[in-house]
């Protein structure tokens, strides 16, 4: 997607109750350190504190620095990652296809790997 088209999905995404770790105006990096996110679901720790145990992140991949071998159409890209992490020594990660998927489909797809993972990942 271009620039401008990453904006307006970013300023969607925000509407549907996303949060960014980025600004439009910063520089953002090409190794997929900048995402929106949103918690899909929370829940209690062994030590008693609420963590989000269910989260969709959508890291942002920016290829304007390859300009030269990219095409402008496809400078910016979302990676769909949903991250399971029902203690502080657990970490699950399902990547998915976007923009292929909606984001309705990919945030029903993240409570149903959630329960998934309840029901066959010991931790």
């Amino acid at each position: 997607m271009t620039r401008a088209e990453f904006i307006d999905t970013c300023k969607e995404l925000e509407l549907k109750g996303y949060k960014k770790n980025f600004k439009f105006d910063e520089k953002i990096n090409s190794n997929g350190t900048h995402y929106l996110y949103k918690v899909i679901e929370y829940d209690d720790d062994k030590y008693g504190d609420t963590r989000a145990i269910n989260q969709l992140i959508l890291k942002i991949w920016n290829f304007e620095d390859y300009a030269d071998r990219v095409p402008q159409e496809s400078m910016y890209s979302i990676e769909p990652v949903i991250m399971i992490s029902r203690d502080t020594d657990e970490r699950i990660d399902l990547h998915l296809d976007y923009p292929k998927h909606s984001i309705e489909y990919l945030e029903t797809k993240a409570r149903q790997f959630g329960e998934w993972c309840k029901q066959y990942m010991e931790y």
